[in-house]
């Protein structure tokens, strides 16, 4: 237990330090079609509670890769956080094939089912 707590203590560490993004943003600057690195800021800015940024980078992550499994996720996460289940039941399908064994994605589309009914 207390193992858990140091990882969580030292990932909101990781999260909050304003030199991470720029570390992101300085990678991305220097490839920046590369998908892996526009949705690790995307999911960063997600953690950080920065939305409209969020979006933004998955949106980039995607236009470079439209099957690209972890920004397809976090986007209809965040789709569904918003009350749009439609839209993100979309994104989880696009998402199931190319990650059919996800429980992250089974889970999203079990709360968007309990929250539609």
């Amino acid at each position: 237990m207390q193992q858990q707590n140091e990882t969580n203590v030292l990932q909101n560490a990781f999260v909050l330090n304003p030199y991470v993004l720029i570390f992101f943003y300085f990678l991305r600057r220097h490839s920046p079609e590369n998908p892996d690195l526009s949705s690790t800021l995307g999911l960063l800015h997600l953690q950080r509670g920065d939305h409209s940024l969020a979006f933004e980078q998955l949106g980039t992550a995607l236009a470079f890769d439209p099957t690209h499994a972890a920004a397809i996720l976090a986007a209809g996460s965040m789709m569904q956080s918003h009350g749009d289940f439609d839209v993100a039941l979309a994104k989880y399908r696009v998402a199931a094939k190319e990650m059919a064994e996800s429980p992250q994605m089974w889970n999203n589309i079990g709360k968007k089912n309990f929250n539609f009914n």
